[in-house]
């Protein structure tokens, strides 16, 4: 999770605080969960993920907090 958790990292310098942030992961693989766990981490305002399957995306969704 190093790797995702110094992109969001970047992804913060670059763009400002992300606490008021809402966010869209595409994707609920490795790499969209991976990102997903690491702006939740970041306390990021929402996360919003969508994925090829509903119920994939569902559970990632719950896992992070997101919808």
């Amino acid at each position: 999770m190093g790797s995702y958790n110094a992109a969001v990292d970047m992804v913060g310098e670059r763009l400002g605080a992300l606490a008021e942030q809402h966010v869209l992961v595409v994707g609920a693989g490795e790499v969209g969960e991976g990102i997903a766990v690491a702006l939740g981490a970041a306390g990021v305002a929402s996360i919003t993920v969508a994925n090829r399957t509903v119920e994939r995306a569902g559970r990632l969704a719950e896992r992070v907090g997101g919808a």
